[in-house]
C-alpha cells in the first residue's frame, strides 16, 4: 500500500511535538544532555519498532498496548545502560511515563485536528438501515477514520 505525502504530516507532526515535549521535560526534570541523548534514542528507536509513527489508525486500546512496551522496554533499558547515574533513575522513570500520557493523547489529538486529511473518501450505497448507521457513524463519529 503507497502512502502519500498529505498522510506523512501526521507521523511528522507527531514527532517533531514529541521530541520538543521531550526536550522541554528533561530540561525541567534537570537531566544532564549526554543522558538526554541516550533516554531520548532509546525512547524514540522502541516507539519506531512498534510502529507508534505509523500512519494506519489502531484502536487505543492497542495503542496503549504498544506503548506499556515501549515504556517496559525503555525502563529496563534505563536500569540496565543508564546504570552509572543512578541518581537520576527517578527522574528518567518520570520521564517515561510522562512520555507515554504525552504519546497517548498527542496521537489521539492530532488524528482529530489532522482528520480531513487523514480520512479516506469511501462511497457508501445502500438504503437499508445499515448504510444510515455507517453513514452517521462516519460523520458523527470524532475517531473513526
Amino acid at each position: 500500500m503507497r502512502v502519500n505525502i498529505k498522510e506523512n504530516i501526521y507521523s511528522i507532526a507527531l514527532f517533531i511535538i514529541e521530541i520538543s515535549l521531550f526536550i522541554l521535560c528533561s530540561n525541567w526534570f534537570g537531566i544532564p544532555n549526554y543522558l538526554l541523548k541516550r533516554i531520548g534514542a532509546v525512547w524514540f528507536f522502541v516507539s519506531f519498532m512498534f510502529k507508534h509513527y505509523s500512519v494506519q489508525s489502531t484502536l487505543i486500546w492497542d495503542e496503549m498496548n504498544a506503548l506499556l512496551k515501549v515504556l517496559a522496554i525503555c525502563i529496563i533499558i534505563g536500569f540496565i545502560f543508564i546504570y552509572p547515574s543512578m541518581k537520576y533513575l527517578l527522574n528518567i522513570i518520570m520521564i517515561d511515563l510522562f512520555m507515554f500520557m504525552i504519546s497517548i493523547l498527542l496521537n489521539r489529538g492530532l488524528r482529530i485536528i489532522l482528520r480531513d486529511i487523514l480520512a479516506k473518501k469511501t462511497m457508501i450505497v445502500g438504503t437499508c438501515y445499515d448504510a444510515y448507521r455507517v453513514i452517521y457513524l462516519e460523520s458523527e463519529m470524532r475517531l473513526c477514520l
